[in-house]
């Protein structure tokens, strides 16, 4: 624990905070490591958050799901954002919470529901790690607030991953 927090600031400078992050959530009090690596984040915007993002990942906490709703950009959603949502122990009362507020969260919860099906297209952290959708109380809830979605947002993107999650919504992953 103590060498990992000793690293901090090289990683920093050698803009390794997804090693880093690795390393602190497996040898680091939880909070001192995911403290750390929020506070890490704050020096990036845009783009650059965007690209940093998946450091949150390796503490699969709820928390980061609270981060994500202060912190999500207003424009360019990227699929990273849904990535780490669907890491951080995503439930389905959230992403329903977050379908219904509309963008960006609405776009971070269909990115990742996407997550939850585990396709080989999908980031090396998400096949390894497979994240499971939990407190779903059932499918037809997930299909229903699906179709709900297209009529509150036509966007093609919006439809198109709509339409996709509804073809494929046996293969979602969903904790029993």
């Amino acid at each position: 624990s103590d060498w990992v927090h000793g690293q901090f600031e090289r990683a920093m400078e050698q803009d390794v905070l997804f090693s880093w992050a690795e390393a602190a959530a497996l040898c680091m009090p939880r909070p001192v490591g995911l403290t750390m690596t929020i506070d890490a984040l704050t020096e990036f915007k845009g783009r650059e958050l965007s690209k940093r993002i998946a450091a949150l990942s390796w503490f699969r906490s709820a928390q980061v799901l609270e981060w994500i709703e202060c912190n999500a950009p207003t424009a360019t959603i990227t699929g990273e954002w849904g990535q780490l949502a669907s890491l951080s122990n995503l439930t389905w009362d959230k992403a329903e919470k977050w379908l219904s507020q509309g963008r960006p969260l609405s776009l971070v919860a269909l990115d990742s529901l996407d997550q939850f099906l585990h396709l080989p297209r999908h980031a090396p952290l998400i096949r390894s790690l497979r994240p499971t959708l939990r407190g779903v109380p059932g499918r037809t809830t997930i299909l229903r607030a699906l179709e709900t979605q297209k009529l509150n947002d036509s966007a093609p993107r919006v439809v198109k991953k709509c339409d996709f999650l509804i073809e494929n919504i046996e293969k979602i992953h969903i904790a029993d």
